[in-house]
């Protein structure tokens, strides 16, 4: 119950939803252990949302049958560099919305803070400050407004990323929901500003 509080920033939790997020990681984590050495079944298909369309992937669960759509990799502001280092965030705007836009991977995870970055269970995803990507994993076919999972990892602000936290695990089991895993800036690149009106932390 206390892991279900602080992963769900409510204090405090409600038991039902203590239960039904319990019920939820319990379903992750058997799913998991059942699927190891059974990779989900994934092709190559496109969708169109009001930003223009995506090559995304279509999955298949190798044990329950079930299937869904995963966008990887989608950029969701622009990148923080150059004249936009330790700026807030600006909305990411397409040349083109006719242009198919790849969606089949993930993009970086955002600059880990040194010593975080050394870790032994940290770094094996590449890492730059071009991150602000999100992943979308999503029942198909889509007939109706589903609740949204969003995840925001964790590394007290200063390392992970949303390579670790894969929705297929989730997907494969339940077909009422969709998950959303989100990179945002780390370390001193998300909390310092030359503009004093628009302190951080930001995306």
């Amino acid at each position: 119950m206390i892991l279900a509080s602080l992963c769900l920033g409510l204090s405090p939790t409600p038991p039902t939803v203590v239960q039904n997020f319990e019920n939820l990681m319990d379903a992750l984590f058997a799913e998991e252990l059942a699927s190891t050495g059974k990779p989900h079944a994934a092709t190559p298909t496109e969708v169109v949302t009001d930003d223009g369309p995506l090559r995304v992937e279509r999955v298949s669960a190798s044990t329950s049958g079930h299937s869904w759509l995963r966008a990887r990799g989608v950029q969701y502001a622009e990148h923080p560099v150059g004249a936009l280092r330790w700026q807030p965030p600006v909305p990411h705007r397409r040349s083109s919305k006719r242009e198919v836009l790849e969606a089949m991977s993930f993009g970086p995870d955002c600059v880990n803070a040194p010593l975080a970055s050394r870790l032994g269970t940290i770094g094996t995803a590449s890492t730059s400050e071009a991150c602000l990507h999100l992943n979308v994993f999503a029942p198909d076919p889509v007939s109706e407004l589903r609740p949204v999972f969003v995840w925001v990892h964790g590394g007290s602000f200063i390392f992970g990323g949303t390579t670790a936290y894969s929705g297929d695990w989730i997907m494969s089991t339940r077909r009422d929901v969709v998950i959303v895993t989100v990179n945002y800036r780390l370390g001193a690149r998300a909390c310092r500003s030359l503009n004093p009106c628009a302190p951080g932390p930001w995306p």
